[in-house]
């Protein structure tokens, strides 16, 4: 479970701030970071997690990760490269 001692927002109201996330965002990142690591709020003895999300994410890593490997503009001295090529 993720370690939080004060929550974020707290920090930023008690200093007269705008917290650049809402109170709701944060349950969300939250509730995703539980179910990521395979520890949401329902899970017990009789409720075993399947690991979705964590395998979902791995699975989209990829995908983004072979075709930005295989894309022809990706490539130096291909007619397609971007004007930018000089970032790598």
């Amino acid at each position: 479970m993720r370690q939080i001692l004060i929550p974020a927002n707290t920090v930023y109201k008690s200093f007269g701030a705008d917290p650049p996330i809402t109170d709701q965002q944060e349950r969300a990142l939250t509730l995703w970071y539980e179910l990521y690591t395979g520890s949401p709020p329902w899970a017990g003895d009789e409720v075993k997690p399947l690991g979705l999300p964590s395998a979902i994410a791995k699975e989209f890593a990829q995908v983004v990760s072979s075709e930005s490997a295989t894309c022809p503009a990706c490539r130096p001295g291909s007619p397609w490269a971007l004007p930018w090529e000089g970032w790598r």
